[in-house]
C-alpha cells in the first residue's frame, strides 16, 4: 500500500488494503493483533470484544488467535446491530455528518479540485477528532444494554415486525426461485457445469484473494484503539431479492397486515 494513502491521517494507527474493499479473514486477524497489542489480554485476565457474526470474524485462524491470547468474542445476532452495536447508537451518525461536512469544506477551499483517495485520511482525521470521545463509547455500551448489563433493555416486540416481514419475503422469494430453477433446467440445462462458468469462478476467486500481510511486523508498531463495527459482506452470491427487490410499497403493505 502506498504510504501517501495514510498522509495526515489519524496518528498511531495501521493501514491496509484489500482487493474488493471489504473486510477479509486476513485483515480481521491483523485487527486482532492490533487489539491484542493495545488491550494486553491474557488467559488470566481475558477481554470481551463485541462484533457481528460475519464469516470473516469466525475463521479458524481468528479462533486460534483469540484462544491463545485470552480473547472471548461475543457476536451479535443478525439484523440487531441497530439496537445492539454501541457505535451504531452513538458515534457513526455524527461521524458521518462530520465527514460529509469536512468533504464540503475541502471542496470549498480547493476550488477546481476533486477529492482523491490520497485526501481521504486527512479529511477523515479532521472529522474523527471532532466527534470521537470516551463519553460516546461509554454511552453506546449503556444504550445497547451491554454494560452495565440490562437484560430488559429490549423486548420481543422490538423485533417482531421485522421478523414477520422477513418471513413473508422469504416465502415469496422461495416460490420465485423454485420457478426460476424449473425454467433453467428446461431451457439452459447444463450451463452450471460448463467449462466457461468454471473458469469465471476461478478468475473471481483469484481477484478476491488478498495480498499476504506480515502480521509479525505489527508487534513493534504504535497502535491506538480501533473498532471493526461495520464489516460489509464480501459474498458474491447474487440472490433473487437483489435482482428483483421488493418495492417499498409492497413491504409497507406486508407490515400493515
Amino acid at each position: 500500500m502506498s504510504p501517501n494513502l495514510a498522509k495526515r491521517g489519524p496518528p498511531n494507527v495501521i493501514y491496509h488494503c484489500c482487493h474488493n474493499g471489504w473486510i477479509t479473514e486476513e485483515l480481521f486477524v491483523i485487527l486482532l493483533h492490533h487489539f491484542i497489542f493495545h488491550a494486553k489480554p491474557t488467559k488470566e485476565q481475558p477481554v470481551l470484544p463485541v462484533t457481528d457474526n460475519h464469516k470473516t470474524h469466525t475463521s479458524l485462524t481468528a479462533y486460534n488467535v483469540c484462544k491463545e491470547n485470552g480473547i472471548i468474542v461475543v457476536t451479535l445476532p443478525p439484523h440487531t446491530s441497530h439496537h445492539l452495536q454501541p457505535l451504531d447508537l452513538t458515534l457513526f451518525s455524527s461521524l458521518k455528518a462530520a465527514f460529509n461536512q469536512e468533504c464540503d469544506n475541502f471542496l470549498r477551499s480547493h476550488r477546481h479540485e476533486k477529492i482523491t483517495p490520497y485526501d481521504i485520511a486527512a479529511i477523515f482525521n479532521n472529522a474523527y477528532v471532532k466527534v470521537a470521545n470516551i463519553a460516546k463509547g461509554v454511552t453506546g455500551f449503556a444504550s445497547a444494554g451491554i454494560f452495565p448489563l440490562d437484560p430488559e433493555k429490549f423486548t420481543e416486540e422490538d423485533f417482531a415486525v421485522r421478523l414477520e416481514v422477513e418471513q413473508r419475503l422469504n416465502v415469496i422469494e422461495d416460490k420465485d426461485v423454485a420457478v426460476g430453477v424449473a425454467l433453467r433446467d428446461t431451457s439452459i440445462s447444463g450451463v452450471e457445469d460448463s467449462p466457461t462458468t468454471a473458469r469465471m469462478d476461478t478468475d473471481i476467486n483469484k481477484d478476491l484473494t488478498p495480498d499476504h500481510i506480515d502480521v509479525g511486523s505489527l508487534q513493534n508498531s504504535p497502535t491506538m484503539p480501533c473498532s471493526d463495527a461495520g464489516a460489509q459482506p464480501q459474498s458474491k452470491v447474487v440472490s433473487f431479492k437483489s435482482l428483483c427487490p421488493t418495492p417499498q410499497s409492497k413491504i409497507a403493505q406486508i407490515t400493515s397486515r
